[in-house]
């Protein structure tokens, strides 16, 4: 006896014979059994980000800042888009500042390794954060003015593309991470502690200083592609 089909419940199911015997009866897929169907895929989750601020100066003051000789901070209303940003300004051809928690701790940010930043400058950029790493303690320095780097020195230099300094609002995010790496391999950042920063003369505005970290997507089940559906195996 030959295999043959038939029409059940508008479905088409094939009758299987070996030595003249039925040995089984399933549910033919719509293209004809050649395949299973494919499983429907699922969407990845969103990617989800833990990060600190550090300073968005939406509160109006400069806790966490302090100003060297020659710098001034102050916190100011920019524009409707940008809000309350930090100003900064020297009366030196180079002053120096720096960021730490608001109440002058380190930020001892051990989790997130990614720095970002909005920026409005006219002159070169020049900020630095210190690091504790597994090679003892580093700095890496964001900058649109061209250092060496020189090997297994504390200080790193990353230069940063020389139009950011246009006088128009930018926002930069680094991985520090791959960018220390890219530099001196092996090195691993354990801490990022704080920023340090230097002002020329021409100014600059900063908003929105922060570390973040990508978390990994939870983990999706496998879809399951059904098997054949047996009627009768008759045995």
């Amino acid at each position: 006896v030959n295999n043959f089909y038939e029409v059940r419940n508008d479905k088409i199911v094939k009758h299987i014979y070996a030595c003249n015997k039925q040995v089984a009866i399933v549910e033919v897929p719509p293209d004809g059994g050649t395949q299973p169907p494919p499983p429907t895929p699922t969407p990845a989750p969103a990617q989800t980000t833990n990060e600190v601020v550090y300073e968005d100066a939406e509160d109006g003051a400069t806790l966490g800042w302090k100003a060297y000789t020659g710098s001034t901070i102050t916190n100011s209303y920019e524009n409707a888009t940008q809000g309350q940003v930090i100003a900064l300004s020297s009366s030196a051809n180079s002053s120096a500042f720096t960021l730490k928690n608001e109440d002058g701790t380190l930020w001892n940010n051990s989790t997130e390794k990614v720095f970002s930043w909005d920026m409005n400058y006219k002159s070169n950029i020049f900020l630095r954060l210190m690091l504790d790493t597994n090679k003892g303690k580093k700095s890496i320095a964001y900058t649109t003015k061209t250092y060496n780097n020189t090997p297994d020195s504390k200080y790193i230099y990353i230069t940063l593309d020389p139009t950011l300094k246009d006088g128009k609002w930018h926002s930069v995010t680094r991985d520090l991470q791959a960018d220390i790496s890219s530099i001196q391999p092996g090195i691993v950042i354990n801490v990022v502690n704080y920023m340090e920063g230097y002002i020329g003369k021409d100014g600059g505005k900063l908003d929105n200083i922060k570390l973040s970290s990508p978390l990994p997507p939870p983990p999706v089940d496998a879809p399951t592609i059904p098997d054949e559906i047996i009627y009768e195996d008759a045995e």
